[in-house]
């Protein structure tokens, strides 16, 4: 409880103390329980139909998707924690950049001016593979023979295109971490274990794998080799080492302050984001209340406005930068085909709702209408009119 209060005060608290203090003109918050939208149910309305039709047709969980993915993929590639984080090798993580002009001036956002093409260029054609990673596979040499390699073939590259600068692999290292958030967890066994050029850890004493393992573990004792005890029997779950659970990937020295910086990049993009669409939709929505209507503001009312127009806007624009990198990434013939396709939808869809709203606001209240006048409003003058019966 108190672990997820003070997640709580620190997420939220601090985004809404953010948004207060950058727009102090927009707080506090007006909330009338008496306040109305106008003379007919309005707000109800608008609540009960036209914005789970705008959260159904926008899909906001795809834009948030899209735009906190991309801000992940920044915080790790800022982090140096590529692989570690999302699963995804970026041979730029693995080495540092230095200037030969001043080899003491430390290299800041070095994927923003440094020629990081080079390297990935190097690193795709580059025929050799990290034993540690890709285990005993033909073409696999332990990760200092292949850093070696490696950084030959980087320094000629360099040497030609970029004389003035410099990058050195090798400055953290590799580790044995898990696939899966299922693996078992065995007390007293860590998860982060560094591996030598082989893929084996280096210090024998969290070699789980020979230690669950019967034969392994004799050969091991037979090398002299010390082991941790084996992992406990369990009537539920097989906790033993599994190698198809684990991963060998790159971590940069300096492990705890880099997630640290994640989580405070992941956190900064939560508050910024909170913050600043609390604050537009209010403003927002306020200007459209005001001229919608003339009763007192009723700030829930101003809220919902914004969202729904945020909400348009932030569809529109990742709508059309979607389509625009689609554009981009196929060839014109292929352009043409989906452009038409995309035509062809959007004429679909737009005669399918003119034809809904023919039926349902022509058609069902023209019979609706021929109904009530025969049945009921033709026998009631006809009644009126007709002398009355004694």
């Amino acid at each position: 409880a108190l672990m997820y209060c003070g997640i709580i005060l620190a997420c939220v608290g601090l985004s809404m103390t953010l948004a207060a203090r950058t727009a102090p003109s927009v707080f506090p918050m007006q909330w009338r329980g008496d306040a109305r939208f106008g003379d007919h149910p309005t707000g109800i309305l608008l609540m009960v139909f036209l914005l789970p039709v705008a959260v159904m047709w926008g899909r906001p969980n795809e834009v948030l998707h899209a735009l906190f993915s991309r801000w992940w993929r920044v915080a790790a590639r800022t982090t140096r924690l590529s692989e570690f984080v999302l699963g995804e090798r970026s041979i730029v993580d693995e080495g540092e950049w230095t200037l030969r002009r001043m080899p003491w001036l430390p290299v800041l956002a070095p994927r923003l001016w440094m020629p990081t093409d080079v390297i990935e260029r190097v690193f795709n054609e580059f025929d050799a593979v990290d034993e540690a990673r890709a285990g005993p596979v033909p073409g696999a040499l332990p990760t200092h023979e292949y850093y070696v390699q490696l950084q030959c073939a980087i320094d000629a590259a360099l040497a030609q295109n970029q004389p003035q600068v410099t990058f050195t692999l090798g400055s953290g290292g590799n580790f044995r971490v898990p696939t899966v958030d299922t693996v078992p967890v065995v007390p007293g066994r860590i998860m982060l274990v560094q591996v030598d050029g082989h893929g084996r850890p280096v210090n024998s004493r969290y070699d789980y794998e020979a230690a669950d393992d019967v034969d392994l573990r004799d050969a091991a004792e037979r090398e002299g080799r010390v082991l941790p005890p084996p992992a406990p029997e369990s009537s539920y779950r097989d906790r033993r080492f599994r190698r198809e659970h684990y991963t060998v990937v790159y971590v940069p020295p300096g492990l705890r302050a880099r997630m640290c910086g994640v989580l405070a990049m992941g956190w900064l993009a939560v508050a910024v984001l909170s913050s600043s669409t609390l604050v537009l939709s209010l403003i927002i929505g306020r200007r459209a209340y005001a001229r919608m209507s003339n009763l007192p503001m009723h700030d829930m009312y101003a809220l919902s406005i914004g969202l729904l127009v945020l909400l348009i806007v932030a569809v529109l624009v990742f709508r059309l930068a979607t389509f625009l990198h689609n554009v981009a990434a196929n060839s014109r013939a292929e352009w043409t085909r989906e452009l038409r396709r995309r035509a062809v939808l959007a004429w679909t869809a737009a005669w399918k709702a003119a034809l809904t709203a023919a039926v349902f606001f022509g058609a069902v209240p023209a019979v609706y209408g021929l109904v009530v006048e025969v049945y009921f409003v033709v026998l009631l003058r006809h009644m009126a009119a007709s002398p009355e019966v004694e």
